[in-house]
């Protein structure tokens, strides 16, 4: 048996190899189909599947399905016995690290002391949280190695030293291991503090308004902290999950006489698969699967142009194959040495699609440098390069069974006695190539109709009006909480900041917003209107807190009333503004000036409406319009916020000169993502341009291979019926004749094809209809253009060979048996 695979291996190779265009072209095809998969998987593996690293026994870890509250987890930790340990996370926070020079923005977070351990990793340089830490009046952090190696200069002195982080002294303790990125990949933290200590470095006064609570370290109802925890040898998931849904019943009933359904649904525990939270993981799902449901339909495109390839071929070697049979070979044998070939050609096109994949990750991690994840890792491992093995052979055997069947399935008599190998092929060949070719101009359509969408819902969004002016300015984020700014510090600081900043050359006007638009941060509240007799639920509205002139500065139309001024102050009056979608929900008909509402309870306290604005786009270009509420700084203080200068040239000439101003009054104050209002439209937009990028490169892959596809069955038609086609131009048949009869070969082939698939991309596009700006999910424009593109290319490459038809010598035709 290994024998004689052996010799089919040797023989398959020597037969590709004598066919070099032939082989090209077959391997080019998969390299890019396989190749796609390729890439998808190792981003599905880098974010889904391939375990955190360094963490030990990740299979016993679970997450909490959402935040719960630090008294929560005290007692979750204390009364469930299913566990080793349960570890809490504040998430992503920042910190400002003070060195020589000007101070820089770091990414970090606070954990329980038992983090480390429960994870099941030590530290590369001192030593990780021991109980004690939690203890001490003098915090202590954990730096990452990658800041140690680059922020400290790969200091080894660095342990019992102190760092300033946040305008306080901490002491280092610890420098983790190397690719050691805690529990998600992606996101590059740098360094861990103690979660007790948050109060410390971040203090309750000074990010009040991020605190949901009057104490979060007390409010049972702040839930803040992600969960994890580990599994105790011999105990199920099953098991461990019907304890805690049981202590989270009781200590709910104990504090508030009822556990409700979202309570138990927060201790839900979800495994810890990958480097993505589970949370996260649910959302990201369906948009995988759409993405898989693409680069299939490349890969099934360039399997089908394979498969008809083969059937070309197959026909071209019928005399080869009708002598093996004739020699005594079984039709098994012949079929064994058909798959190999075609195992060889899935294989070949494999390692050309992982050198492919590897180009396109390169191309991807660029796009990503943007963004927040720009540490992911999309390196090739053993998974990945174990699904490209298994799709390229399962693509030989399975897209190279129906050409072997037909090979080995032939009059041997009729086949040796004809000289010319395409001359009697049988009907049956024909329409199975024509099958293959139809199913490939199928899948095209559906692919270029979906990039055609993409790319028209691009355009169109980047032509949405976000109901303010994007050119010449500049948005500088300030994060007080970073340096323990307390109220009136921080209110002081932005008085001196505008005034600074207004006066400076170059600078239309500047203001100060807590929720940049289009920007990544959002909030969400209930509005309630006075005497409008609400009990518990009242209208949902987006809401941001804005400094004076703001709408000036953004340039969005003021409709009615007036912006906050000076007088809208702490001891004044408290007011609101609102925009025209939430004025004609609450009172339409009305005049919405002097009515009042409340952000916080029905009873009040309650706002006076002083302005009507124009709708804006807020979280994103394509969203609906929504309703939205502001409030003034001076009368609800954030130490977050972000400074938004009009300029009158270029927003980047004036960059070093807010920089100054800023260092002016803090010099301890990191200055970090800097970005143009322009700039941040982009960004909002970089979703659709990858989506509209990837598939518009698809679509064109598609339309490449449906082009070969065709040129390929009117080659093979035109081969087939040389002798009929001589024998009507002896019989006075004209130029235009012989043409029109070939080219309706392969024009029937497309135009079934793409009546399938405009039918299929009909019923796909619905899918996608969320992620499109502006446009239906059937656009005429793209449903009419698609057909048109397609048909252009189908007549295209069916002409070369009917235009070779109409050249076909007569008398050399007939002579020839």
């Amino acid at each position: 048996m290994m024998k004689t695979l052996y010799q089919d291996i040797r023989y398959g190779l020597r037969v590709l190899l004598k066919s070099r265009g032939f082989t090209l072209i077959a391997v080019i095809s998969l390299a890019f189909g396989i190749g796609l998969n390729t890439a998808l998987f190792s981003v599905v593996n880098a974010i889904l599947i391939r375990p955190v690293p360094l963490v030990t026994q990740q299979d016993r870890l679970l997450w909490l399905r959402a935040p719960i509250s630090y008294p929560d987890y005290l007692d979750y930790r204390s009364q469930a016995q299913s566990f080793d340990g349960m570890a809490a996370i504040s998430g992503t926070d920042e910190f400002s690290l003070a060195r020589a020079g000007e101070p820089e923005l770091v990414k970090g977070e606070y954990v329980t002391e038992n983090y480390f351990d429960l994870l099941g990793v030590g530290a590369f340089m001192g030593r990780i949280f021991v109980a004690t830490d939690a203890q001490t009046t003098t915090p202590v952090v954990v730096l990452s190695e990658k800041l140690w190696r680059t922020r400290l200069a790969s200091d080894p002195t660095i342990i019992g030293r102190q760092i300033t982080l946040n305008g306080f002294g901490v002491t280092v303790i610890g420098v983790m291991p190397k690719n050691f990125i805690g529990t998600e990949v992606g996101l590059d933290r740098e360094l861990w503090v103690p979660l007790a200590m948050q109060p410390l470095l971040n203090p309750p006064e000074a990010a009040r308004a991020a605190d949901p609570g009057p104490n979060k370290f007390r409010n049972r109802d702040s839930h803040w902290l992600a969960v994890f925890a580990r599994l105790k040898n011999g105990v199920s998931r099953e098991q461990a999950g019907a304890e805690l849904t049981e202590v989270a019943r009781r200590v709910a009933e104990n504090y508030s006489g009822e556990a409700s359904h979202e309570t138990l649904r927060s201790v839900q525990l979800l495994r810890m698969r990958g480097g993505m939270d589970p949370r996260d993981r649910e959302e990201a799902l369906p948009l995988v699967a759409i993405a898989i449901a693409i680069v299939a339909l490349v890969l099934l495109i360039a399997c089908a142009n394979l498969a008809s390839l083969l059937l070309a071929r197959a026909a071209i070697r019928r005399r080869e194959t009708a002598i093996r049979q004739a020699l005594g070979a079984g039709r098994s044998r012949l079929i064994r040495q058909w798959l190999t070939e075609s195992v060889l050609l899935g294989v070949a096109g494999g390692a050309l699609g992982v050198v492919l994949a590897l180009w396109a990750n390169q191309l991807l991690n660029t796009y990503l440098q943007s963004t927040p994840l720009a540490t992911l890792d999309f390196g090739l491992d053993y998974r990945v390069l174990v699904f490209t093995l298994i799709v390229s052979v399962v693509t030989g055997i399975v897209f190279g069974l129906a050409p072997a069947l037909q090979a080995s399935r032939l009059d041997i008599v009729a086949a040796l006695k004809s000289q010319d190998p395409l001359q009697v092929t049988g009907g049956h060949r024909s329409h199975l190539r024509n099958l293959f070719v139809t199913v490939q101009v199928t899948l095209s359509v559906v692919l270029l109709v979906g990039a055609g969408l993409f790319i028209r819902a691009l355009h169109r969004a980047s032509l949405i009006d976000p109901g303010f002016n994007v050119e010449r300015a500049l948005t500088v984020p300030i994060n007080l909480a970073l340096l323990r700014y307390k109220e009136t510090q921080g209110e002081a600081f932005y008085t001196d900041l505008l005034q600074r900043v207004r006066t400076q050359p170059g600078v239309e006007g500047a203001t100060l917003v807590r929720f940049p638009q289009l920007g990544f941060s959002f909030a969400q509240l209930q509005v309630f209107t006075e005497g409008g007799g609400q009990t518990t639920e009242g209208t949902s509205v987006g809401f941001n807190v804005i400094g004076t002139n703001f709408f000036k500065t953004m340039e969005t139309p003021v409709l009615r009333g007036r912006e906050f001024t000076e007088a809208d102050r702490k001891g004044a009056p408290q007011t609101a503004i609102i925009n025209e979608t939430l004025a004609l929900k609450l009172w339409p008909g009305e005049d919405p000036l002097g009515k009042r509402i409340s952000i916080t309870e029905p009873e009040g306290p309650f706002l006076e409406v002083v302005g009507v604005v124009r709708d804006s786009k807020y979280r994103s270009v394509g969203e609906a319009a929504r309703p939205y509420v502001y409030q003034a700084l001076l009368q609800s203080y954030d130490p977050k916020m972000t400074l938004v200068v009009r300029t009158t040239g270029e927003p980047q000439g004036v960059t070093s000169v807010v920089r100054e101003q800023i260092r002016a009054l803090d010099a301890n104050l990191p200055v970090v993502n800097v970005k143009t209002l322009r700039d941040q439209l982009d960004l909002s937009l970089f979703p659709s341009r990858i989506a509209a990028g990837t598939l518009g490169g698809f679509g064109v892959l598609a339309l490449v291979l449906a082009g070969i596809g065709i040129y390929g069955v009117v080659s093979y038609a035109v081969a087939q019926r040389t002798r009929e086609i001589g024998v009507r131009m002896a019989l006075g048949a004209k130029e235009i004749d012989v043409l029109g009869l070939v080219l309706r070969d392969g024009l029937i082939v497309v135009a079934t094809g793409l009546a399938a698939g405009l039918s299929l991309a009909a019923v796909a596009t619905r899918v996608v209809s969320g992620f499109l700006y502006g446009i239906e999910a059937i656009d005429p424009l793209t449903f009419v253009g698609v057909p048109l593109v397609l048909g252009a290319v189908a007549v295209a490459a069916a002409y070369i060979p009917a235009r070779r038809a109409t050249r076909v010598d007569p008398l050399v035709t007939l002579r020839y048996e």
